[in-house]
């Protein structure tokens, strides 16, 4: 009976060491789980960027992920969520469909210091957009320098705001470029510019950039997707809304995008759709932020886990 109980014990503590990352080469799970915030105990946020900043405090692995859709030319001066994504040195996947932003994006003066980013030319869309494969995506001309502003044409410096405009409505794009071009004595209508591109829903560019893929390989326990950020203009509803919330892989631990170019009934859908997953964490002035507990190693992956690996070794 004292030899059953230690051999129970023995197997436990083998499922254990089984289940946690170190049999995949990352540092092995710590006993507490690793990103509990106490979030009952914390001090309420006053900003967003202060939630998001205290939430990914520490966590500096770059064995983590992030993913930004609508990336632009990358400038980050520009983007504090960004910012902070790249100095915690996780791997990025940025996505942006402007030629003439993602060109100055992926160009060879942009900074490499940060290995493993991966970066993809695509307008991503709803389902039923992405269904047809691809889609008509109006931006302002490459006359315009995204990163100077200034018109090749006329000489003229534009607002910054205007090199960051584009959609798939040439209508919204005028309607939201036409004042910036008049105060410089330039008609929009001969700076807006349209072209089939591809387009593919969020679940599709997560599955072949392979975002989770450590979920998807080993069904657990390490979660990597740690942020996604969204900032389409008016497309972020439709974006989100098509987010797979039952592939656990695809489940970032923060969540943010833009509100100023959504409607209410779209506001109210997403808050819908993601309290399932997410707590609301913050709102600050334009931008929403949602946080989910990660859990880097739930009792159904290590235990499926472990009965694998104990049984691939005993062979």
């Amino acid at each position: 009976q004292f030899r059953s109980a230690a051999s129970g014990r023995r197997r436990r503590k083998m499922a254990c060491v089984l289940g946690s990352s170190a049999v995949f080469g990352v540092p092995a799970r710590p006993s507490a789980p690793l990103d509990n915030l106490n979030l009952a105990q914390a001090a309420p946020c006053t900003t967003f960027m202060e939630c998001l900043q205290r939430d990914m405090s520490g966590r500096n692995s770059n064995f983590y992920e992030y993913v930004q859709i609508g990336a632009n030319v990358g400038d980050t001066s520009l983007d504090p969520v960004a910012e902070a994504a790249r100095k915690s040195k996780w791997k990025g996947l940025l996505v942006e469909p402007d030629p003439a932003a993602f060109a100055v994006l992926t160009g060879e003066d942009r900074d490499r210091s940060i290995d493993g980013y991966k970066y993809e030319q695509v307008v991503i869309g709803s389902q039923a957009e992405a269904a047809n494969g691809t889609i008509t995506f109006y931006s302002v001309s490459p006359d315009v320098d995204r990163l100077t502003s200034v018109d090749s044409r006329s000489g003229a410096s534009l607002p910054p705001t205007v090199t960051r405009l584009s959609s798939t409505s040439r209508a919204y794009l005028l309607e939201h470029a036409a004042a910036l071009f008049t105060d410089k004595g330039l008609d929009a209508e001969q700076y807006i510019t349209g072209e089939l591109a591809q387009c593919k829903d969020i679940n599709q560019i997560l599955t072949e950039s392979e975002v989770g893929s450590f979920i998807k390989e080993h069904g657990g326990p390490l979660e990597t997707f740690r942020l996604l950020m969204v900032d389409t203009e008016e497309h972020n509803a439709k974006v989100l809304m098509a987010l797979d919330l039952d592939q656990r892989a695809f489940l970032p631990h923060y969540l943010t995008y833009k509100t100023s170019s959504l409607t209410a009934d779209e506001i109210a859908q997403l808050e819908t759709k993601l309290s399932a997953k997410f707590q609301h964490r913050e709102t600050d002035a334009d931008a929403a932020y949602w946080w989910r507990e990660p859990t880097n190693c739930e009792v159904t992956d290590c235990t499926a886990t472990a009965a694998t690996s104990f049984a691939a070794r005993s062979r």
